[in-house]
């Protein structure tokens, strides 16, 4: 199916796992698999917790505060 310019493809469910973000990482600075070492692999989980963390940190709440006051009733459970 040919895609025009500017279209989306309409696919929404492809995803790269942690581990093919980072193989893939590394594959455009110029590390192949073979050399990547147990040092490398340690340094790019801290690095994906890391931005995880930045985007739970900016991200959007989805609650809302509403501002109110509840009166109560004495010996009213609910």
């Amino acid at each position: 199916m040919a895609v025009a310019p500017g279209q989306t493809s309409g696919t929404y469910d492809w995803f790269l796992s942690n581990s093919g973000v980072v193989i893939e990482a590394f594959d455009r600075i110029g590390l192949r698999p073979p050399e990547l070492t147990r040092h490398h692999m340690m340094s790019a989980r801290n690095s994906i917790n890391l931005e995880c963390l930045q985007w739970a940190n900016v991200g959007i709440n989805l609650f809302k505060v509403i501002s109110g006051t509840i009166n109560l009733i004495a010996n009213q459970a609910t």
